[in-house]
């Protein structure tokens, strides 16, 4: 077993001290590569941790058993969600918006375009073809989409009739024009439905503001929000906090959700320009980390009293940490996550629309799947010099590409305040994680469902799944084939059902004369990559949190 090379990058957050190995995004709280030591300083905890993993090093990633590149430099072979672009139109009048940035208005603006409904049957049988075969999750977006509500039924009809279960359905809006009569249609649907909220009343109406009349767009929006949710308890609703210079409450924000039941919270910084009177900025830098880390204060607390709520960015970066997988791009726009606007158009992101090399074809002609790879590579944090010396490069992945472009005219290179921001948000979540892993792991595992592997999880291998003597590892169903090193084999083999994360590691570490805690650590690794190769199950568990995964 070849160890990986590679620094250590060491921090505390309250007043305990973890480490992340820069060549994997690998995270583990200080001292759980060497739990023989008492207190040992930072500097001689990372040395240990340093001898410890080149004693051991980590499992290889399983291969093709075929020529050609590792499984998860490969992107996804299908489109696993789509953002479909219904209107340009919009009720309100914000002092913001990502339709306003330069090079989107064109796209946007100019044209006010609305998705017909022959289009729109056009998308529906394209993405039959080109999705997934386990599904495909479409998101109905604008402008404001209740604007279209007709359309959206229409198109929502036509797929069930035509393609029945082949389709789950989210919507984001501003919520103002949602209206009882609807319910029935939602609730029928299971739809998921985030919300944009940007705080308490005062805070949300600064920038947000109706086109024809006076009056809160926070009191129509919020009255329909709580009726929605009283009315449609079967649909996953989330809240989605954009911030901005003159909205930077976080804290106050959050809990004035939570106040109200609301399991699922996203924070983002919002896009305009960088001389834009609304932009957080280097100079608001040190505000917002201070926010995020009063606000991830407040999550663990009530983590550890046994709520379970999804709160991001944090929880999208746990899983990361969970899985101990490099992430090598910040999201799959372009792959298996596409924009459609209303043209029938496809572009990687709707944060792109418009851009002629981000066009990857239209519903009636195809996906062009070359322009896609070609997306692929270019955005592999691997491969990007200004994030190439950084210690979270595999956690962060590089940011958002489409703010990148925008706020620096390039992809691959994101703003100081991004990374500043980012940066901080990683070390609170691997902070999170592990006072969760220590404090409350039953909680963990509500809150990440099958993407966290718990240590008394009993993964399985698949029914279809065949082990050979020599390590070559055959799916029946899809034909795939992978060729196994001894330890991911025996790994496999003991991923039966019948014994635990516990049982599994304990074995690997006696057969092979290691620390139970970094075979722990390495087994975790291996069974996510099998999980992703379709070779064995994990537990969903009571996974509370871990359904609103709004786009």
């Amino acid at each position: 077993m070849a160890a990986r090379s590679g620094h250590l990058h060491a921090f505390s957050v309250s007043g305990r001290d973890y480490l992340v190995n820069a060549s994997t995004g690998q995270a583990f709280a200080a001292g759980e590569a060497s739990p023989s030591q008492a207190a040992p300083s930072r500097a001689a905890l990372s040395r240990a941790a340093l001898d410890d993993l080149d004693t051991f090093g980590h499992l290889d990633a399983i291969a093709p058993a075929e020529d050609g590149a590792p499984d998860d430099t490969l992107p996804p072979t299908g489109i696993g969600s789509v953002l479909l672009n219904v209107t340009h139109h919009c009720n309100l009048a914000c002092a913001y918006c990502v339709m306003a940035m330069p090079d989107l208005q064109h796209a946007y603006r100019d044209e006010m375009q609305s998705l017909r409904e022959d289009t729109g049957r056009a998308c529906i049988d394209f993405l039959a073809q080109a999705g997934y075969r386990d599904g495909v999750s479409i998101t109905f977006f604008g402008g404001e989409p209740l604007l279209k509500f007709d359309l959206i039924v229409r198109l929502v009809d036509y797929a069930e009739a035509t393609y029945p279960d082949r389709f789950r359905y989210q919507l984001i809006t501003n919520g103002c024009l949602m209206r009882p009569p609807m319910y029935d249609f939602f609730r029928r649907h299971r739809f998921s439905v985030l919300w944009s909220l940007d705080g308490e009343p005062e805070v949300h109406d600064r920038l947000r503001r109706f086109k024809k009349d006076e009056g809160s767009v926070f009191a129509e929006s919020f009255a329909a929000l709580q009726a929605f949710r009283a009315a449609c308890p079967e649909c996953p609703v989330g809240v989605n906090i954009t911030y901005f210079r003159q909205t930077l409450e976080l804290p106050a924000a959050v809990r004035f959700f939570r106040s109200h039941g609301i399991d699922a919270i996203r924070m983002d910084r919002g896009l305009v320009p960088r001389d834009s009177p609304h932009a957080v900025g280097l100079d608001e830098t040190a505000q917002a980390k201070a926010q995020l880390t009063e606000v991830a204060d407040d999550y663990l607390a009530a983590l550890l009293r046994g709520e379970v709520f999804s709160l991001n960015p944090f929880v999208n970066y746990m899983r990361v940490i969970s899985k101990r997988l490099p992430r090598t791009r910040a999201c799959n726009a372009g792959l298996d996550y596409v924009t459609i606007a209303a043209t029938g158009e496809i572009y990687s992101c709707y944060k792109l629309l418009g851009l002629d090399d981000c066009r990857l074809g239209d519903v009636a002609h195809g996906y062009n799947r070359e322009a896609s790879l070609r997306l692929w590579e270019r955005l592999n944090v691997g491969q990007r010099p200004g994030c190439s010396a950084c210690w979270a490069r595999f956690i962060c992945a590089g940011g958002c590409a489409a703010d990148n472009r925008h706020l620096n005219g390039s992809y691959i290179e994101p703003t100081r305040e991004n990374c500043a921001i980012a940066l901080h948000a990683i070390e609170l979540a691997i902070h999170l994680y592990f006072a969760l892993v220590e404090s409350a792991p039953q909680t963990l595992k509500a809150l990440l469902g099958a993407e966290h592997l718990a240590a008394d999880d009993r993964p399985a291998r698949c029914d279809d799944v065949h082990l050979g003597a020599d390590g070559l590892v055959e799916i029946a169903e899809t034909g795939a084939s992978y060729r196994l090193n001894a330890p991911a084999a025996l790994i496999l083999s003991l991923c039966d059902g019948a014994h635990a994360l516990d049982d599994i590691s304990a074995h690997l570490a006696a057969h092979y004369g290691v620390p139970e805690a970094l075979a722990a650590m390495d087994c975790r690794e291996q069974i996510f990559r099998m999980a992703k190769a379709g070779l064995v199950t994990i537990p969903l568990g009571e996974a509370c949190g871990s359904s609103h995964r709004l786009v």
